[in-house]
């Protein structure tokens, strides 16, 4: 990174040596092609690549050396501020851009005008969002917690050559232990579910449920039996863990006033829904985590939107595109985002992240070994699991796949040379 000014930031974003070795396998390979769905637009999925890419950056900025309250440091994204980009965003990935955190100007900094020769994107930061995860230190009775806030992404605008407003949505992918975590905590519980009471017949993985709305159900999440005692006692913990927390690490915790679902409903009611104006199109991306999230934000604004795509004339129109995306929900839910929004799902094949959670926990239909003896086993590990061998996940949007497989479980997930390079390979089918 180098700091031009106290305004003016350019931030790089090389490939690492070990990517670049990633990317010289694939190109020996000569066989890496991307098959793409019809309506599946190229430079729409690279500007939302490189704009994962960005967020991914800020992350790893962030972490660095978090800010303390409202100090700001001129390399990180906040509302506000704007990047600049070469407009090769739209063509190929890029290797830097521009932060600038002085929005009074009115006219371009003259270095972003001579380093991409006056050709170039400008985006807005309406927000930034963050999660509070927790770790331990040790082990102790009570636990002692350690917080920890992690920027998620950032909602961006920019306004095209026919004068129209795009607005981006964006999310990065794991990066934490704490996030693997999370990750693997299947059991589904109702879509945006923030209290214990809510009920709703679109379900989705109670851990990326968890980083997107900040509701912590505990263990399981439920009322009955022996899950209630586990329960009402894990979330005791959780409660008791971060009021301690709080009073203990008050900087940290004043980085995470809102949770992502408040900080990207807030943004959208105070720039468009209560100035009654919308954007022309939104774009939500992100990969692997990230494009989980990425899922349940656009559902999410298109309910807060009421956009439904059997109303041809309803604007904004919403448009997801997924890098490396696991399952997120059951059948109820894909089906209501199907009917809200266009979505491509790119997909490594040989990539195991897409592969979880599994469609199905069941291993044995009764088909296969019919008895009571079965039955009853069924029905105890549907008792154990809180019914979570019984819940069905599938994908969203339009398969968009490549194969490559690189002889690794993170080479085939990378997003800067795996995945950036099946871009480059993109072969049209008539579906």
């Amino acid at each position: 990174m180098q700091s031009t000014n106290n305004n003016l930031s350019h931030i790089f974003i090389l490939l690492t040596p070990e990517e670049e070795d990633l990317e010289k396998s694939i190109h020996q390979k000569n066989n890496v092609e991307l098959t793409v769905p019809r309506g599946f637009q190229k430079d729409t999925a690279w500007e939302l690549a490189n704009l994962t890419r960005i967020a991914i950056k800020d992350f790893e900025l962030f972490n660095e050396s978090p800010p303390i309250k409202e100090q700001q440091r001129p390399n990180l994204l906040y509302q506000g501020s704007i990047i600049y980009t070469s407009s090769n965003i739209c063509k190929d990935r890029i290797d830097d851009y521009f932060i600038e955190q002085n929005t009074q100007k009115t006219t371009f900094p003259n270095e972003v005008r001579e380093t991409y020769n006056d050709d170039f994107f400008q985006y807005k930061i309406l927000t930034t969002y963050n999660y509070l995860a927790y770790s331990f230190e040790g082990i102790s009775i009570p636990p002692t917690p350690v917080p920890d806030v992690d920027r998620f992404g950032f909602i961006a605008e920019r306004v095209n050559q026919d004068n129209e407003k795009l607005i981006f949505v964006v999310f990065r992918g794991t990066r934490e232990p704490e996030e693997w975590f999370v990750n693997f905590q299947f059991k589904q519980l109702s879509f945006l579910k923030r209290h214990l009471e809510d009920k709703s017949d679109l379900e989705i993985s109670l851990g990326f449920n968890k980083i997107y709305t900040d509701y912590r159900p505990g263990i399981l999440d439920g009322e009955k039996s022996i899950n209630k005692v586990l329960n009402k006692y894990s979330r005791s913990i959780d409660e008791k863990a971060r009021q301690r927390s709080l009073k203990q690490y008050p900087d940290v915790h004043e980085l995470h006033k809102k949770t992502i679902l408040e900080t990207v409903e807030e943004c959208f009611k105070s720039e468009f829904i209560e100035k009654d104006q919308k954007p022309n199109s939104i774009y939500v991306a992100g990969h692997s985590l990230g494009a989980a999230l990425a899922t349940i934000s656009a559902l999410h604004l298109a309910k807060l939107l009421n956009i439904d795509l059997s109303t041809e004339k309803t604007k904004p129109r919403i448009f997801l595109y997924t890098f490396a995306s696991p399952r997120v929900g059951n059948q109820k839910f894909v089906k209501e985002c199907s009917n809200r929004f266009r979505a491509y799902r790119i997909a490594n094949s040989e990539d195991i992240v897409p592969g979880v959670p599994p469609g199905t926990f069941r291993i044995l239909g009764e088909e296969m070994l019919p008895s009571p003896a079965f039955s009853k086993l069924n029905n105890a590990l549907k008792f154990i699991s809180r019914g979570t061998t019984d819940d069905i996940y599938e994908h969203v949007g339009y398969p968009t796949s490549f194969t490559c497989q690189l002889g690794g479980i993170s080479s085939n997930h990378n997003m800067n040379a795996t995945y950036c390079s099946a871009l480059r390979n993109i072969q049209n089918t008539q579906k």
